[in-house]
């Protein structure tokens, strides 16, 4: 007698990491625009032209290391951080831990949109890229019943404030 194979059910983690993996697909596509707008000010238009024109000639590596030395730099911030949360500054590390969040966000799309050409050569880079699309097309699956559900309601709720 064969057994049926049981449906498996989502993890109660998996929800919140989707959400986590979503928001910061979302972050990475709509703060790269920002800085490329920041350098496109005119007291920034020369220097960005400029950055943007180093960073498309760099070799692989070295856009790498172009990719890397913004994170590291963001260090000493992170652990000002942890100090602050530490000594009960909650608001402050929370306000700072955002502001970090996005700036590194921003810069770092920036760059790897510039340096894209040259990272795609290094295997690396590819398999970290397939691996992050893998794990955005997991995001998604996961998510699909919630977005149903709220799109149904959004749709009922319409539709209620119609017929009144």
């Amino acid at each position: 007698m064969a057994k049926t194979p049981k449906h498996r059910r989502p993890r109660v983690w998996s929800l919140p990491i989707a959400l986590f993996v979503l928001l910061e697909t979302w972050l990475w596509l709509h703060l790269r625009p920002l800085v490329a707008g920041f350098l496109e000010l005119r007291i920034w238009r020369v220097w960005g032209a400029a950055l943007t024109g180093w960073l498309v000639r760099r070799s692989p590596w070295q856009a790498f290391a172009c990719f890397a030395l913004p994170m590291l730099a963001l260090l000493p911030a992170k652990f000002l951080d942890l100090w602050l949360l530490k000594g009960g500054h909650v608001l402050w590390a929370v306000a700072l831990l955002i502001a970090l969040k996005l700036f590194s966000f921003g810069v770092l799309a920036f760059i790897e949109r510039a340096c894209r050409p040259a990272l795609r050569r290094l295997p690396l880079y590819r398999h970290i890229y397939a691996f992050v699309q893998r794990l955005r097309r997991w995001a998604k699956r996961q998510t699909r019943p919630w977005r149903l559900w709220f799109r149904h309601m959004r749709e009922r709720l319409r539709s209620d404030q119609e017929a009144d």
